[in-house]
């Protein structure tokens, strides 16, 4: 497994460098990763080959510059023309020879760029770019710079640009102070000689916390009443007449106490009648007449023979059955005729890093600050590190920021 896993490390690392290798374009030369505004010319291959116009689809080299140009159209001066290539008809050319731009060969047209200024010499001075070289200094061939080269170096050069506005620094927004919340107010206290319980409802007190000092007072209950008997009436008296009997009054009796008065009771729901049921005699059980018993029926002798005993059967006796290495081929036949699957999973792990590397690449190429995208701007306009350092510096950048963003535009 560890051995599995080294040459699976190992053939990533080559990835990873042939990758970078392809990826990273050597300017000012013959290559096949150039920017189309950075295309001077096209060629089929690198070493003794035609030329093309840059607009071309056919071949793959181009002759590529180190800035891009925004105009292609020939000053009147025609000193910004490369070379001459031969084009009767005009349009783009592909399969043709070329000649220098001093030359004036009928049936040959000027490929011109930007601001570049070209000479011809056998080694380019070092403010200069080689774009490519000739073999003739009319009706050549073209071939790179850097190996089997011929010995008429294209040598092209472009004034700086102006340079561009230093973006200002970023700076983060100042954090607002935390808010603060008051805290809340604490509830009234009472006065030290306010407490409840003092009969006095005081404030703060109400019937719900303190029901003893601010209830209401008791309502004191109506007198009961009492019945009185009425007065006696006086009897009159009467003078009797002769002979007239007078009755004697009967005493006046008290009134009988009043008797109190008995709760009464809770009416209970009368109970059903009770219906009494006079048991019916028990009937006497019948007699049954007497069955004489049926005479006994004798019962047959059984005489058993020896011959009518069963025989007792043998055991079937089982063979084992053995695979004889007869058998075998068909076995490992069978197994021929299924195999198991192979193991794809280094196919998975290399098609998952080529993932990881295309997405790293896109993100380093693309995901770009202001800051890298001016140190990229002006390191392809021709400043060099330093002035670009120092302009930055100057407007009030960090050093390890400027630095970090050099770095990824140098790479």
């Amino acid at each position: 497994m560890k051995q599995a896993h080294g040459a699976i490390g190992k053939r990533s690392a080559c990835i990873v460098l042939v990758a970078i290798v392809l990826l990273t374009p050597v300017l000012g030369d013959l290559i096949t990763t150039c920017p189309a505004d950075q295309t001077i010319f096209r060629t089929y291959k690198s070493t003794n080959s035609h030329a093309a116009t840059h607009d071309s689809t056919v071949y793959a080299y181009a002759a590529c510059f180190s800035r891009p140009a925004t105009t292609r159209a020939c000053k009147s001066d025609r000193s910004n023309a490369v070379l001459r290539i031969h084009n009767p008809d005009g349009g783009t050319a592909t399969n043709a020879h070329v000649e220098q731009a001093n030359k004036k060969t009928a049936g040959y047209t000027d490929i011109c760029f930007g601001d570049v200024t070209c000479t011809y010499a056998t080694t380019c001075p070092a403010s200069t770019e080689c774009i490519a070289s000739l073999y003739y200094d009319t009706n050549s061939h073209v071939a790179e710079c850097s190996s089997q080269a011929y010995q008429i170096k294209i040598c092209c050069s472009a004034p700086l640009p102006a340079p561009t506005a230093v973006p200002p620094p970023t700076t983060q927004p100042p954090t607002p102070p935390p808010t603060t919340t008051p805290p809340p107010e604490p509830p009234p206290t009472t006065p030290p000689s306010a407490f409840c319980g003092n009969t006095i409802c005081d404030p703060g007190e109400n019937a719900a916390n303190c029901p003893y000092d601010c209830a209401p007072p008791p309502t004191t209950p109506p007198p009961p009443t009492t019945t009185q008997p009425p007065p006696p009436q006086p009897t009159p008296t009467t003078t009797p007449e002769p002979g007239e009997t007078i009755p004697i009054a009967q005493p006046m009796t008290q009134p009988p106490a009043p008797q109190p008065i008995q709760p009464t009771p809770t009416q209970q729901p009368a109970a059903p009648p009770v219906t009494l049921i006079t048991p019916q005699p028990i009937p006497q059980p019948m007699e049954l007449p007497t069955v004489e018993e049926p005479p006994a029926i004798p019962e047959p002798a059984l005489q058993i023979s020896e011959a009518a005993l069963p025989v007792a059967l043998p055991f079937p006796e089982i063979t084992p059955v053995v695979e004889t290495p007869a058998s075998l081929p068909e076995l490992v036949k069978e197994k021929q005729a299924s195999p198991e699957p192979p193991d794809r999973a280094w196919l998975w792990t290399m098609l998952a890093l080529l993932g990881v590397i295309g997405g790293a690449l896109g993100f380093w190429r693309y995901a770009r600050t202001p800051l890298d995208k001016y140190a990229v701007t002006e390191l392809r306009a021709g400043y060099t590190p330093a002035q670009v350092r120092a302009r930055l510096l100057q407007a009030g950048w960090e050093k390890e920021r400027i630095e970090r963003a050099l770095k990824k535009a140098k790479k």
